[in-house]
């Protein structure tokens, strides 16, 4: 009897189906690409561009998400390598040197799931964050923000409530709260906080996987990535660069 092939996990790719599933296991488990070809004997450039496969695959199967209903958390945070890089940073709510990334958080507390969804605006302005607030979020939710002023949504059509960060992480008068969010932002400390700087040329890319981490958790995440390489989809192309979020 004729042996049956082992299917490979990216369609035309010379790697072998043994290499490829070290790589995935390393990716889901979430390695560099330089210390994942060392662990599984490929160069660094071949690890990098089938990680750059299973981001993207991610982010295509995120562009069709439903948006926001119920109560919904908003924030925006900073990441360094932007233009200038660390030597115009600064502390604050300053774009000198950084990427402003806004995001959306909701928790279901019946079903213990959770959803993100992020981008990257070129500041941290009304009209962005309003436009990022109308794009994913239904009219009428309600909406939990901190006391930046650039949240004033009560005129856009959602139940806008804050909460003072200075004095309380819960208020609990009106209920806000933006724990989850500020969860979410943690994730994404820390999981870019292992490539140096450089998820900057493919920030979208990076944002898509670690929602989808947010949302799954270690195991999901990996059952998930594995049913989005069984679907077919259309051609990639691996040299598309990241636009900031309204320009």
């Amino acid at each position: 009897m004729k042996k049956k092939m082992r299917q490979s996990l990216i369609r035309r790719c010379r790697v072998s189906v043994a290499k490829q599933r070290v790589l995935f296991a390393l990716f889901c488990a979430g390695a560099t690409a330089r210390a994942s070809a060392r662990a599984a004997g490929v160069n660094r450039n071949t690890a990098a561009r089938i990680f750059r496969v299973f981001r993207l695959l991610i982010a295509l199967s995120r562009l069709s998400l439903a948006p926001f209903s119920g109560r919904v958390e908003i924030d925006e945070c900073y990441l360094r390598g932007g233009n200038g890089g660390r030597k115009v940073a600064r502390q604050g709510r300053c774009n000198a040197g950084k990427f402003v990334v806004v995001g959306a958080a909701q928790r279901c507390p019946e079903t213990g799931t959770r959803r993100l969804k992020t981008a990257v605006i070129p500041q941290a302005n009304r009209e962005t964050l309003h436009a990022f607030a109308r794009k994913h979020v239904a009219p009428g939710s309600e909406i939990n923000t901190d006391q930046f002023k650039a949240y004033k949504l009560n005129k856009c059509g959602y139940v806008h409530k804050r909460v003072n960060h200075s004095l309380v992480f819960k208020d609990f008068r009106n209920g806000a709260c933006t724990n989850t969010i500020e969860s979410a932002w943690s994730v994404l400390r820390r999981h870019l906080g292992r490539f140096c700087g450089g998820y900057r040329h493919n920030l979208h890319l990076f944002l898509a996987e670690i929602e989808m981490r947010f949302e799954c958790g270690v195991k999901a995440f990996e059952k998930r990535l594995k049913k989005l390489l069984r679907k077919p989809c259309p051609k990639l192309c691996l040299k598309t660069r990241f636009r900031v979020y309204g320009q």
